[in-house]
């Protein structure tokens, strides 16, 4: 994927594995910053944001909570 292209949030759900739902929640919570929309206001991602979503996904299932996890990747 090419810094520029960009996918919807349905797709980025079924590609990492958790429901849109979730990212909604982790959006919420501040664990990734807000995802960036098109005209008709979907949510639209990039790699960076794909590759930062699965970090959380495998610290989840390493068994660390969300408040742990936003920790660790919100350090300077």
């Amino acid at each position: 994927m090419s810094s520029s292209h960009r996918i919807r949030i349905g797709e980025v759900a079924k590609r990492i594995g958790i429901t849109i739902h979730t990212l909604r929640h982790y959006e919420a919570l501040g664990l990734k910053p807000p995802a960036r929309r098109n005209e008709g206001r979907q949510r639209l991602y990039g790699a960076s944001e794909i590759a930062r979503l699965q970090q959380i996904v495998m610290l989840k299932q390493l068994g660390l909570g969300l408040a742990e996890i936003s920790t660790l990747l919100n350090r300077p």
